[in-house]
């Protein structure tokens, strides 16, 4: 699927360059001769977002749920294609844009080059799916014990293998061996994702196995923040938890 038209499109980029999203856009818009624009002041206060976009004739965005689940698609005149990644999205808000842009939910870990399906969304969507593995990609749902999961509605653990997938973990040997396992004689990533097999064979992400949160698209893991209090030195132990878009340290 191409998002970009060459020499055509001009970009905002939104993610942080210190979050592995912002590689997509920075090397695709190199790639497709598109202009990248950054705006810090934008990215801080989204209620400036449509008329800069519109000064600009920004035509392509990726962009968190959380953030465009504040604004309004009426409020864009040049946007033609909308990303959206890195945390669940909000049904309504995609069927609300994409009624008049074309939407893109894309997901993918880190471990496995930041992107490994995607889909575009339709006005009519009931459901937010987790979209088709691009090429080299394959994806099964398996449960603990690694047997395969095919029943429509069951939910169990997403493996990603491929050409894609990261070596291991820097100087954490275990963490690599739990992670990155064998299985039918492939390497294969154990995600951490629940996803739940629909009908049509499409998968749905229903939520984490572990600790780790998404808040404002950004990659949150709950243990080493408790790891980081416990360090302190008058500080014994440490509880974090994660309700309604806060974190609460105890």
């Amino acid at each position: 699927m191409r998002f970009f038209n060459l020499e055509k499109d001009n970009i905002f980029l939104y993610v942080s360059i210190l979050f592995d999203a912002s590689l997509s856009d920075i090397f695709c818009s190199f790639y497709s001769g598109s202009t990248l624009f950054i705006n810090d002041s934008v990215k801080k206060n989204p209620n400036k977002m449509a008329a800069y976009f519109n000064a600009q004739r920004i035509s392509y965005a990726d962009l968190p749920p959380s953030i465009l689940k504040l604004l309004s698609p009426k409020m864009f005149v040049s946007l033609k294609t909308i990303v959206v990644g890195g945390e669940a999205a909000d049904i309504g808000t995609l069927r609300r844009f994409a009624d008049i842009f074309r939407v893109i939910n894309v997901y993918g870990p880190t471990e496995a080059s930041i992107c490994t399906s995607m889909e575009r969304c339709s006005p009519g969507r009931t459901k937010p799916t987790i979209g088709n593995p691009l090429s080299n990609v394959n994806y099964y749902v398996v449960d603990e014990s690694l047997r395969e999961v095919t029943k429509p509605d069951e939910v169990g653990e997403l493996l990603i293998g491929g050409k894609c997938l990261a070596t291991g973990y820097v100087n954490k040997p275990e963490l690599t061996y739990n992670r990155f396992v064998e299985w039918r004689g492939e390497r294969y990533f154990r995600s951490g994702a629940l996803v739940r097999v629909l009908d049509n064979g499409e998968l749905e992400f229903v939520g984490r196995k572990d600790r780790q949160i998404k808040h404002r698209g950004n990659l949150i893991c709950l243990e080493e923040i408790e790891a980081a209090l416990k360090r302190l030195p008058e500080i014994y132990d440490a509880k974090v938890i994660y309700e309604e878009k806060k974190l609460y340290c105890f």
